[in-house]
């Protein structure tokens, strides 16, 4: 399975609040039709909303999926993992950036840089 993972470190102005995002796809290359999986955690933070760009609409059907959060006590105190799945449906033939994608992390926007994904017409042998 091939996947591509972004990390971002965000540290707010604030001092106290840090947070890491990672935006990975289960593939880069799909079919029409073949549902690609996008998940998006938060590391030390919480996912409040996900902001698609408007564009990504014209080549995906966006379907919400799953959440999960969960809080791990470390030596540097408590860390919370939040993530959100969502199914990416590919409508259209061609090579697409999906992202940026803005999400908002303790009241700050983080933008995920975006994550090339080419669809075809029909699926690789």
């Amino acid at each position: 399975m091939i996947g591509r993972t972004l990390v971002f470190v965000f540290l707010s102005t604030r001092g106290a609040f840090s947070a890491t995002v990672d935006a990975t796809v289960d593939r880069n290359t799909a079919a029409l039709g073949e549902p690609i999986a996008l998940s998006i955690t938060v590391h030390d933070g919480d996912v409040n909303d996900v902001q698609f760009p408007a564009t990504l609409s014209s080549a995906f059907q966006i379907q919400g999926g799953g959440y999960a959060r969960s809080t791990e006590l470390t030596a540097n105190g408590f860390v919370t993992t939040a993530t959100r799945s969502f199914a990416l449906i590919p409508i259209a033939e061609g090579t697409y950036a999906v992202g940026p994608i803005n999400l908002i992390v303790g009241g700050q926007v983080i933008a995920t840089a975006p994550i090339s994904v080419t669809i075809t017409k029909t699926p690789a042998v």
